[in-house]
């Protein structure tokens, strides 16, 4: 697609393959976020079905004293930021890839 602008053409592109493998790029950044969150969920869970008070701590199961619970973020500080960016690339992914898959209009 092309416009005038000023008597110079101007080239707009449509979004392509680059776009697309920056916002893969986010996506795969916040991963290994999403990884460690998933195992010590599994972990805290298993301890509290057995009866046991998870240690954010030490990252232990006890059986004897009771924790206070300590959310992930207030933890990982930077895992929230990269959440967040990691959801904001893929909703930019699939609105590109949408765009693209849109006939032209010329």
């Amino acid at each position: 697609m092309s416009l005038l602008r000023d008597g110079a053409q101007l080239v707009v592109t449509p979004p392509g393959k680059t776009a697309a493998a920056l916002s893969l790029l986010g996506v795969l950044l916040s991963a290994p976020v999403l990884l460690d969150y998933a195992k010590e969920f599994v972990a805290v869970d298993s301890c509290l079905d057995h009866g046991g008070s998870f240690d954010y701590s030490r990252m232990v199961c006890d059986m004897g004293a009771g924790h206070p619970r300590i959310p992930y973020v207030d933890r990982h500080p930077a895992a929230g930021a990269m959440v967040v960016a990691g959801v904001t690339s893929l909703a930019g992914a699939v609105v590109l890839l949408a765009r693209a898959r849109q006939p032209r209009r010329d």
